[in-house]
């Protein structure tokens, strides 16, 4: 990996991507660029004793860190005996000490940020603040207040869309401290597939959804308003493509609402975009996204989409020229606009082309895209 010519600050990260320890990886392959634009980067991830991590990983310009701990609270102590040697061994140089969320990974960067030339930056991939983020009860209250605290004392905080800006300047974090940079994807395979795409006459609508199998997912949502569309006379099918800890409960209702011939359970792959090929119309009715990065490959590859108000939708996806949004969560409308896309293939080419074209020009090039990530951590 060619280091550009960028003096970005020494930044020393604290992170749970385990697969960033092991060579080869995405994770490992994306820090790696990253080094390739900050005076040095050094990552601690959280790791337990068992899980036989190498304690020490140096890869040019990228220092790797693995905790090895034998329980989470001994992850916090650990990281920050890390942390604490690597700023105490070159105390002469300003530091950046960047959280991957305003949780738990944030205690140790901001104990860390007492130090002198010590500056905290937080991560936000999520849109932590709303209403559907956390679990109820008392710990939900805490988390909230502690997010919202630790955040409030942040010099630089990163974000992956207007939505979260937003958020956080309702509770008046100042805007000069936020910078927006979505998680950067490599849709040329997607972008090929809605180039290529035919938008044709078709008696069947394939529906598609891609992700994990969860309950931030609000899959539910899917299946009842897709057994309710079908159920007055909509023709489709619907794929899941995807894995995750609700699989067995989604498929024992599918069974309950008697629409198993028509709908499909796929392991994950990394075939993604011949999966979206062979599909007409992308689903997601997540409770809460912090960029949802699925909408993006969806509409690089054209097709519409139908999907709930989360994650950029409103700066990037807009109802009615990409596809549609449900805003209020409820099986009635969902179920209505998939009824009003199967039922019209016009519609689906006119939104599909539209998508495409915009995801065209959402895309940063690779060093333009690295060049932000250097600006992001400089305070």
């Amino acid at each position: 990996i060619k280091k550009l010519m960028i003096a970005g600050p020494n930044v020393i990260a604290f992170s749970y991507a385990k697969r960033a320890l092991l060579s080869g990886t995405r994770e490992r392959i994306r820090m790696a660029e990253y080094s390739t634009v900050l005076s040095s980067y050094h990552v601690v991830v959280f790791t337990r004793a068992s899980e036989g991590c190498a304690a020490y990983q140096e890869e040019d310009n990228l220092h790797l860190y693995a905790t090895n701990s034998t329980s989470k609270i001994g992850m916090l102590i650990d990281a920050y005996k890390i942390g604490k040697r690597i700023i105490k061994a070159q105390s002469e140089k300003q530091w950046v000490v960047s959280a991957q969320d305003p949780l738990a990974s944030s205690i140790v960067p901001l104990l860390l940020s007492r130090f002198k030339n010590v500056a905290l930056h937080i991560q936000v991939h999520g849109d932590i603040f709303s209403q559907y983020f956390f679990a109820g009860g008392r710990l939900r209250v805490i988390k909230y207040c502690y997010a919202q605290w630790v955040l409030s004392r942040a010099q630089k905080i990163r974000v992956v869309s207007e939505r979260i800006k937003s958020s956080l300047l309702a509770r008046h974090v100042l805007e000069s401290r936020i910078v927006v940079l979505p998680i950067q994807a490599d849709i040329d395979a997607f972008l090929q597939v809605g180039k290529t795409r035919a938008y044709e006459e078709v008696t069947v609508t394939k529906f598609l959804y891609v992700g994990r199998l969860a309950p931030e997912k609000n899959i539910n949502l899917i299946l009842a308003a897709f057994a309710q569309a079908t159920s007055s006379g909509m023709s489709a099918t619907l794929t899941f493509l995807g894995d995750g800890p609700q699989k067995v409960f989604l498929q024992n209702e599918v069974s309950k609402l008697g629409i198993g011939h028509i709908v499909e359970f796929l392991p994950w792959t990394d075939a993604v975009p011949a999966t979206m090929a062979a599909a007409g119309v992308l689903c997601l009715a997540s409770w809460h996204e912090g960029y949802a990065m699925v909408l993006l490959e969806a509409m690089a590859a054209g097709l519409p989409v139908v999907t709930t108000d989360v994650g950029c939708v409103g700066s990037v996806v807009i109802d009615n020229e990409l596809g549609r949004v449900v805003a209020d969560f409820t099986v009635a409308s969902y179920a209505k606009v998939m009824q009003e896309l199967a039922g019209d293939s016009q519609k689906r080419a006119q939104f599909g082309r539209a998508a495409h074209h915009k995801a065209q020009s959402l895309v940063l090039s690779h060093d333009d895209y690295l060049h932000a990530i250097a600006e992001s951590f400089t305070i």
